[in-house]
């Protein structure tokens, strides 16, 4: 039923199976009805002919469930570092209609890149915060509005999540690319404090007591990944976890690459996961249940009268 809370469980039992339609070298993941396929080689032939093969078994499993598919919709970028080749496509199609090509994907918030930099990523998320801070400039003036600690709550709440969204998979990006994000923090921060705008950055952060978002990354990661250690060995994301290979000639440093350094620099002990220790189920206790009313009522009396009956 549409609207109940049972709906979105009963969509992922309907929707499911679609791994066992697709290559066996190619990769699939789904959150809800986003869906998203992917293929690592070096060959462009060979992803060509994997990922032609997959659509058309997802084609097969859309079409056993009575699922339509919008090839208008759907897209397909090359994520590659050899700027040399990377205009040279594959021909994807699906439903014989050829997939368009973008360079700048999103998939479930996130806006990717060729290269991973997250650079249109940090742009759009930046400019999406700029409009959500004349929510403060509206709250007050040099004079009179809400006091700091309202716009403070409200930074925190509206503003600020739209810059933590997902860091944990961006945030070891550019020195550059985060200072943009504190730069609007710390305007933010001015506005609370109703400090002109050549006021030190780092000053009204403090003044303010909010923490850098740098700060807030690396913790979101910490956790990201200490989450994710202490899984299950079944679960999806610790063998997804175990699966990744470091690749060391990118000179930029990954999200896992990171999360090390921050280990070693804070002294973090390795975590494993810990079987729950659950307690013994008891017995139920004898229970009459009765359909019929002892005596009988009509929809005039009083609640309390008919609950009396009742039990």
């Amino acid at each position: 039923p549409q609207g109940s809370v049972i709906s979105p469980l009963l969509f992922l039992i309907y929707t499911t199976g679609a791994k066992h339609y697709i290559e066996k070298d190619v990769s699939i993941g789904c959150y809800a009805d986003d869906i998203a396929i992917w293929h690592t080689t070096k060959s462009k032939k060979q992803t060509e002919l994997q990922l032609n093969k997959s659509l058309i078994g997802i084609e097969k499993w859309a079409k056993e469930r009575k699922l339509n598919l919008n090839p208008n919709k759907t897209n397909f970028c090359v994520f590659t570092t050899n700027r040399k080749n990377r205009h040279d496509y594959p021909n994807i199609k699906m439903q014989g209609v050829k997939l368009n090509i973008t360079e700048t994907p999103k998939y479930l918030g996130i806006t990717l890149d060729t290269e991973l930099r997250f650079t249109k990523h940090i742009e759009n998320i930046t400019n999406k915060a700029l409009k959500r801070l004349k929510i403060l400039k509206r709250l007050c003036g040099s004079n009179w509005g809400a006091s700091p600690n309202i716009l403070k709550l409200t930074y925190t709440s509206i503003i600020r999540p739209v810059l933590e969204y997902g860091s944990p998979i961006w945030s070891h990006c550019s020195d550059s690319n985060l200072n943009k994000l504190e730069k609007v923090q710390a305007q933010a921060a001015k506005i609370i404090l109703g400090a002109v705008s050549s006021t030190n950055n780092e000053t009204v952060c403090k003044e303010t007591n909010i923490c850098s978002l740098k700060s807030r990354y690396s913790l979101a990661l910490l956790k990201f990944i200490n989450k994710i250690n202490c899984a299950p060995n079944n679960h999806i994301s610790k063998i997804s976890f175990d699966k990744y290979n470091e690749i060391n000639r990118l000179k930029r440093s990954s999200p896992i690459q990171t999360y090390l350094k921050l280990k070693n620099v804070l002294n973090l002990p390795n975590l494993k996961y810990i079987t729950e220790h659950t307690n013994k189920r008891m017995k139920p206790k004898n229970l009459h249940i009765s359909t019929r009313l002892n005596e009988l009522t009509n929809k005039k009396d009083h609640s309390d009268y008919q609950a009396t009956i009742a039990n």
